[in-house]
């Protein structure tokens, strides 16, 4: 069996499908500090709750001309970088 390489490990672009991902964004249902549906309902500090995420790689930023792709339906909430927490991108943790 071979070695897999961190790369190998790390969960891909969403855009893309190829490139390993160097940004996770998060995104929030509407109204979701008041939204019974929501991560982030009765909370305060919603920056690390989640309704939905999406992984991008920096060719795939480029061709849509965005830092934080929006998703129909859903308000953008945070970035985390790789070079931050890679443990966010670990391909088994998704």
């Amino acid at each position: 069996m071979s070695e897999q390489t961190e790369t190998d490990e790390r969960i891909l672009c969403d855009y893309c499908g190829e490139n390993p991902a160097d940004q996770k964004h998060t995104y929030l249902l509407p109204g979701a500090r008041i939204n019974p549906d929501s991560a982030a309902f009765g909370r305060d500090d919603c920056s690390w709750c989640s309704d939905h995420e999406a992984f991008s790689c920096q060719p795939c930023r480029s061709r849509m001309r965005t830092r934080h792709p929006d998703v129909e339906g859903y308000g953008k909430c945070s970035t985390f970088f790789f070079e931050r927490m890679p443990h966010l991108f670990r391909a088994g943790e998704r």
